[in-house]
């Protein structure tokens, strides 16, 4: 909802920097103009089931686009997404060591973006970009290691619990010019 288009490229081309190596991916963000109607909206509504941990998994989505006039325009976006799941399973070291593992994971995302978008004419435009990003991962690990070696056989317990999040801000002023033959 926030990402209108992907472009790939697979080698340096003329207006990239100079220094790169390979390739590249540009992130093209929602456009007012990228819409023939004067106004467009969207909404997705969407959820899962996790059967191992019991847990429902929504997603809310929507997006509008608006054009003032031919020549001014605005699109704004929002999403998020709260997903539980986690995993039950048993690693071994192949000779005297057996590991039960009971993880439980939540991670939650939220965007939102709102730009603006002025084409005074064909030659020229100017924009305003904004991004909001917040993305939160919380982890639960409980784990039971069995140690088999004759007299020193065990058995440990071990607990994780973690919890990070990331969130993003960013706004970008720019323009294009058509310059004669540039």
């Amino acid at each position: 909802e926030l990402i209108q288009t992907l472009e790939v490229s697979k080698s340096v081309t003329p207006d990239m920097d100079a220094d790169a190596i390979g390739g590249s991916v540009s992130v093209k963000s929602v456009s007012a103009f990228d819409h023939n109607q004067q106004t467009t909206s969207s909404v997705t509504v969407q959820g899962g089931y996790a059967d191992l941990r019991e847990q429902y998994n929504p997603k809310l989505a929507g997006s509008m686009t608006h054009q003032f006039s031919t020549t001014l325009g605005v699109a704004a976006a929002l999403s998020w997404f709260d997903w539980d799941f986690g995993s039950d399973n048993i690693e071994s070291n192949g000779d005297d060591e057996l590991e039960q593992r009971h993880y439980t994971i939540n991670r939650e995302r939220l965007g939102a973006a709102v730009n603006l978008d002025w084409r005074p004419d064909f030659n020229h435009q100017y924009y305003l970009r904004t991004l909001y990003s917040e993305f939160s991962d919380d982890e639960y690990r409980q784990a039971a290691i069995y140690t088999f070696d004759e007299e020193d056989s065990g058995i440990e317990r071990e607990t994780k619990d973690r919890y990070e999040t990331q969130s993003i801000a960013t706004v970008t002023v720019g323009g294009e010019h058509q310059l004669n033959l540039w």
